[in-house]
């Protein structure tokens, strides 16, 4: 005998993962150095937060669908000087992704304390 076929659904696996990240970006966002935010926006799904220092320096933290460590809903940081991306601070000469919350907290004191000279 022949077991019968049931049909069952298929799950779309792309728009299951897309509503995770969704809801754990939703959630209540770290809040680092309250002083020095300047701005927090939602950008492509997520959101992003960018800080302006007395030194010059700042940063653009994000998480959305195209940030480096989204996936495991770490964060990504690039170092600002006058408020555009810089790729020569003597902290990276590139964006950090793949970032926990303390990590970025540190790296935000880092900048924070960057000489500008």
């Amino acid at each position: 005998m022949t077991p019968e076929l049931i049909p069952c659904k298929i799950l779309d696996l792309t728009k299951r993962e897309k509503k995770m990240k969704a809801k754990k970006m939703k959630a209540k966002t770290p809040n680092w150095c309250p002083e020095f935010l300047v701005k927090e926006k939602k950008i492509h799904g997520g959101i992003q937060k960018v800080y302006n220092f007395p030194n010059g320096y700042g940063a653009s933290v994000i998480q959305h669908a195209g940030s480096y460590g989204i996936e495991r809903g770490l964060w990504e940081l690039a170092v600002l000087f006058m408020e555009d991306i810089c790729y020569t601070s003597p902290i990276t000469d590139d964006v950090i992704g793949h970032l926990n919350q303390r990590q970025v907290k540190n790296l935000l004191q880092q900048i924070k304390e960057l000489t500008n000279g």
